[in-house]
Formats: structure tokens, sequence, C-alpha cells
């Protein structure tokens, strides 16, 4: 049963437990570097889209969802359609100025309406990793083999890799150590939630932690109540002590989470800076400036007719005369795609890792001319399908799929935008 305090802020807390970055974004703000978010058909490289709450009220009720690739007046007309007041997007605008260079009137609008606009930008690439592995894997129909490797060009021994770009000029993130103190029996669920809200991560590693058995001391006042032993009585019980590291963008999510899953009244634990980076991760929470996956196709390979007609299937229904790249027939034929990579949105920034990860053909949402042709002349194929198509599945699915799983917000309707043709 829907319940009337169901707020925005609900949805904010829902959605930031699967896409960490999201929190401390309850306003509008733009982070550095080229995502695959960021198309290449709007000016201004460099600059990612804005992400959080664009539009709303944290505390206003929230009465439904709308899940699109990009808000629109179109969504606001769905959204007047059905009773919904909260849109979840991918983007709310174009990356360099958002609404204000295309679509002036669409925020103002929302606001008049009394709808909260979300965009989930650069969270939505750091969260949605394995689900563009694996919608990468059906589309191209990989082998499977291994777990994903490093950044970076090379080969990978015939595995499945996701990459990252280094492009766009990152802004470095600081590390922190969080460390804290908790019972034995209570360290795998509060390990669990750190995980869920972003800390321990290192490159390619997740779930990173270390944990020490000692004794701890304490003596709450009158009017403590402690977990373990009396008010007033100096107490020692064994503890673990648990260590994570966090990014700097993160560190706001982490200690919440560890505030709302310590069993104690008053959690002791502590935050050191660290001097250390590392090149994957950039100020918005996410590795380097988008993500994608490469990896074999098959055991022998696929021709690139076949690899059109997989792309043409999964993304248009099989339909002919889609936006991908022509080639005679002849030299399609001939042509055999053993290595492919899969990037939704926009490949404008991953264009040298294809290349290094020795791809014959990717599959993205667009590119730029010069872009496309270096890979032309690398001797990569290229499949665009269009944006918001390749963004369309995997984003709204995995969102649904969020609010669906959420206790909070559960009950909420959810309405899907279909394909708009941006």
């Amino acid at each position: 049963m829907a319940s009337a305090t169901t707020t925005v802020r609900d949805v904010l807390d829902a959605l930031a437990r699967n896409a960490p970055a999201l929190l401390g974004r309850y306003a509008t703000r733009r982070s550095a570097g080229a995502s695959n978010i960021s198309s290449s058909r709007v000016s201004g490289h460099g600059r990612g889209a804005a992400f959080g709450l664009v539009v709303g009220d944290p505390g206003d009720a929230a009465t439904g969802v709308v899940v699109t690739v990009v808000a629109t007046r179109a969504t606001l007309a769905l959204c007047r359609a059905r009773g919904a007041n909260v849109v979840v997007a991918l983007r709310a605008g174009p990356k360099d100025g958002g609404w204000r260079l295309a679509a002036p009137s669409v925020g103002l609008e929302a606001a008049r309406a009394g709808v909260a606009v979300v965009a989930l930008g650069e969270a939505f690439e750091h969260a949605a990793s394995d689900a563009v592995a694996d919608l990468g894997a059906r589309v191209l129909g990989l082998a499977s083999a291994g777990g994903a490797s490093g950044g970076g060009g090379g080969t990978d021994g015939g595995r499945r890799r996701r990459f990252y770009s280094g492009a766009g000029g990152a802004e470095e993130v600081r590390f922190a150590k969080l460390t804290t103190f908790v019972p034995a029996e209570n360290r795998a669920k509060l390990l669990a939630d750190l995980w869920g809200a972003g800390a321990g991560m290192i490159g390619e590693y997740e779930q990173c932690s270390f944990s020490l058995q000692g004794m701890g001391s304490f003596r709450g006042s009158e009017v403590s109540r402690p977990v373990v032993g009396q008010a007033a009585v100096f107490e020692e019980a064994a503890e673990q002590r648990v260590e994570v590291v966090v990014a700097d963008v993160q560190l706001e999510a982490v200690v919440r989470a560890l505030r709302a899953a310590h069993p104690y009244e008053e959690p002791a634990f502590d935050v050191v800076l660290l001097e250390n980076t590392h090149p994957s991760v950039t100020a918005a929470g996410v590795h380097a400036f988008g993500w994608g996956v490469a990896g074999d196709v098959a055991v022998n390979g696929s021709s690139w007719a076949e690899l059109q007609r997989r792309v043409r299937e999964h993304f248009f229904g099989g339909a002919e005369g889609s936006a991908l790249m022509a080639e005679p027939e002849d030299a399609a034929a001939a042509c055999v795609v053993r290595r492919a990579a899969f990037v939704p949105g926009s490949a404008e920034g991953l264009v040298d890792e294809v290349v290094e990860s020795r791809c014959d053909a990717v599959v993205t949402g667009e590119l730029s001319f010069d872009s496309a042709l270096v890979l032309h002349e690398a001797g990569v194929r290229v499949a665009q399908v269009g944006f918001e198509r390749s963004m369309h599945g995997l984003f709204t699915e995995t969102v649904q799929a969020w609010i669906r799983s959420s206790s909070a917000i559960g009950h909420l309707a959810v309405t899907i935008q279909p394909l708009q043709g941006i």
C-alpha cells in the first residue's frame, strides 16, 4: 500500500544505495571529464552532465516515478497522465548548461508542475558496470571466461575485460582510510552496508577490507544505553577493528551507512586522509570517464554481417535500415570479428581503449566523425545505434529493479518512458 509519507528524499536515498555517488548531490552539480553519458553531438566536450536532484524539494511527497533516458516535455506530459511527480533520468539535458541550451522551459515547467527531476548521470555509470558487461556479452555473443582485468591497453588472455577511459583531464580523487570497532557477530552486516555505500573499492577489486581482533573499553554515562554491559559501569569487550578505504567523493555516504548499521549507540570510528590516489577513479566517483566491455566473440569469431544482424535484432527488433556503419557486402562477408567491444552511450572517450584492446569491431550509441575515422584507420568496424537506444533498456530496467527492490519506495508506481527518438 502506498504511503502518504514517502518523499522525494526517500527516492534519492533508495537510488543512492545502489548508486552511492548520488549522495551529496541533492543540488545540481557537474563533474569534470568525458563520460559515456556525455553525448558527442553537443558542444563542450570535457563537461559531464548535471546529476543529482536537478529540480524539486527533497521533502515533497512522492506519488509515482517515471524513468527515462532524457527528461523532456514529453516526460512531463507522461507524469501528468500517470499521476507521477518524480522523474528519474540518466540525463536532465545537454551536458553543458543543461536545459539552458536546448529547452530552457522544461526545468521551469517541471518546477511549476511540482515534478522533481533526479538525474543519475555519472552515478549510474559507476553503479551499472556489471549490467553493461552482461548486456555487451549478450549483444555481441562474447565467450564466457574469467573475470574482468584492469583498465588500460593490451591483451588479457582472451578474457572479457572492462576498460575505462583516462582521457579528458581527470580531477584526482583523494582516498581515506575508515576504521571502526564492532563486535565480531556484527562485522559481516556492517561491512556489507559499508561496501554497499561505496567503500572498499581498489581499482578492479571491490569489497576490500582488513579486520583484526582486539579488546575495547568504555564507560557510559548514567543516561547511556550500551549494547554491551551497563550504564555508568566500566566495561571491556572483545571487538573487531575493521578498516576500509573510501574515495573522498563517497565518504559522506559511507559514514552515513556506518552510523545506520553500527550496533553501538555511539560508534567509534576515525577517518584518515591518505596520500595515494588511483588513476581509475574520478571526481564523479566513477571509474575514469566511462565504461565498456570487450571480449572474444564465440569460439571462432563471427562475421561482421552476423554481428550487425545481432545488433539489429537486439536494438531494432531485427528491422533493416538501422544506423549501422555501412560497408560493401563483400567486405562485410570477408571480415571475421574475433574480438568486439560494447560501449553504451558515447564511445567518444574510449577510442584508444578500443584500439588497444585489439578489437575488430565496437558497438556503441554514437561517435564523432573524427573518432570514427580513427577507428576506421585502425581497422575497427563501428556499429552506431544511437545514444538513447543504446542506453534505454540498460538504464530503465536497472533503475526499475532498484526501485522495486527498495522497501522504502518499492510500492510507488513506476512508468518507463518509451524511446523518444532523440
